[in-house]
């Protein structure tokens, strides 16, 4: 091929030029969008996607790290551990995924005699769950694992090498229990084949008229929990309950609480007097109206009911009126009232340092009170008021 002028040459480039010169698409910069190239790579353990591409710059771009099997995503080498993570291009942007190898633990499981267990073991990645049951064989019943875990299923997350044993230990031989109730109650078992050492509890009910007196082993509790170390027979005793009067009487008033009551009851009685009369006591000392007895026997009492004696107060004494003397029962607080006649005053009551015209007497025998008045004297006075000031 020949070579061209270099002057020719020189041509061909300037009117090339001029030519680009004059596409306003290829002389106008904000008509180009730049792009970036993202680059995504995986370390040893896994892979990521995508892997590369071109983006207009400002794309945000999505990228998942996959770990393989044995090994778990730990982060980018951006410093994210989102996963996926999202990238956003404004420049050409390199980026790689790190995975760790997951830890592999040995758990090793064996039974001693008298059971078995579900799994002898294997190898398990760090955070597996393993469940674990020890079943005893017959005659036998699962003690606990060798890690002091007494839980016969139990799950245990694999976070180191592990060497757990499940013990066993052989049942001790059964008892029989029996249980009755005598006339009168019930009893809440009627026993049964129990292991040595089981505990029973017994409930002993009395039914109604009956009381509950105690089992036949001595005990007196109704309610008795018992441990078996042999064959065991045991009977609840119930007696009839005494049922016992109580007899009330009494002249001047009425009594209420008389009838037949169980052994044990606690009978309220109540005294009240007729109208004039009042309670002194009942017959055994007792001198409150209502008392209370707790029966163990036929019982008899007596209200003692009184007359309240009737008093007579006199009021003697001239130059006014005294309101308040007459008939009133012991006790009563009677209330006497002195009112002078016209040209009389109020002196006060012979025999009390009061000179209230309105005392209160309280009655217990006949009594008489004399209330003293005064005249007072007459004045003369002028018959006009004119001569009042005659001298």
């Amino acid at each position: 091929m020949k070579k061209l002028p270099l002057f020719i040459s020189l041509l061909l480039l300037l009117t090339c030029a001029k030519e680009d010169s004059q596409d306003p698409r290829t002389n106008t910069p904000s008509n180009i969008t730049p792009r970036y190239t993202l680059t995504a790579s995986a370390g040893e353990g896994g892979s990521v996607s995508p892997t590369t591409g071109s983006f207009n710059a400002g794309t945000q771009v999505s990228v998942t790290a996959t770990p393989n099997s044995g090994y778990t995503f730990s982060g980018w080498s951006n410093g994210s551990t989102a996963n996926p993570v999202t990238v956003t291009l404004n420049s050409n942007t390199s980026i790689t995924a790190n995975f760790a190898l997951i830890p592999v633990y040995t758990i090793t499981v064996s039974a001693e005699e008298g059971g078995s267990v579900s799994s002898n073991g294997g190898e398990y990645q760090q955070g597996t769950q393993v469940t674990l049951t020890a079943t005893p064989d017959e005659g036998y019943e699962f003690s606990g694992w060798s890690d002091g875990n007494t839980e016969a299923t139990r799950v245990i997350t694999a976070s180191e090498d592990l060497t757990l044993t499940a013990s066993f230990t052989e049942l001790i031989i059964s008892y029989t229990l029996t249980v009755t109730s005598g006339e009168g109650g019930s009893v809440n078992s009627e026993g049964g084949e129990y292991n040595e050492g089981t505990e029973v509890t017994l409930t002993a009910t009395a039914g109604d008229g009956y009381r509950f007196t105690g089992w036949s082993d001595g005990s007196t509790e109704e309610s008795i929990t018992i441990t078996l170390s042999e064959d065991t027979t045991l009977e609840a005793l119930f007696e009839l309950i005494p049922v016992y009067t109580v007899t009330v009487t009494g002249e001047g008033g009425v009594v209420t609480g008389a009838g037949e009551y169980q052994e044990g009851t606690e009978v309220t009685l109540t005294a009240t007097p007729n109208e004039g009369y009042r309670f002194t006591s009942w017959s055994d000392g007792s001198t409150a109206e209502s008392i209370t007895i707790t029966l163990n026997s036929d019982t008899a009492l007596t209200a003692n009911f009184e007359l309240i004696p009737v008093y007579t107060i006199t009021v003697t004494g001239e130059g006014g009126v005294v309101t308040g003397a007459g008939e009133y029962q012991e006790g009563t607080e009677v209330t006497l009232t002195a009112t002078p006649n016209e040209g009389y005053g109020f002196i006060g009551w012979n025999g009390s340092n009061s000179t209230s015209s309105t005392i209160s007497v309280i009655l217990t025998a006949n009594t008489t009170i004399e209330v003293l008045f005064r005249e007072f004297p007459q004045l003369n006075l002028p018959d006009t008021p004119s001569k009042m000031f005659t001298k």
